[in-house]
């Protein structure tokens, strides 16, 4: 029996769609996210140009960087890194 008629007798489709994957977002458009959110907090806009702060950001998402960096002055994982947090 051929692959698509049995497919068909399962009651599936006789040609599935592929599962699309998420594609993570560009370092340019976590910057100009990033550029947007220091902005409000009134911190440096050079972060957004830090390869570890976008790597951050595409980590563990751009608020949660940003408020690490406003309430302790670091970075998501350096925090991990220092404190073992298990909550980054």
């Amino acid at each position: 029996m051929k692959r698509r008629t049995r497919l068909r007798k399962m009651g599936l489709p006789a040609d599935p769609k592929p599962v699309p994957r998420k594609t993570e977002p560009s370092f340019y458009d976590l910057a100009v996210s990033a550029v947007k959110e220091l902005e409000k907090t009134g911190l440096p806009n050079s972060w957004a140009n830090n390869l570890d702060f976008l790597e951050d950001c595409r980590r563990y998402g751009v608020s949660h960087t940003v408020n690490c960096m406003r309430l302790h002055g670091l970075l998501p994982s350096r925090l991990k890194d220092m404190l073992g947090s298990p909550w980054l």
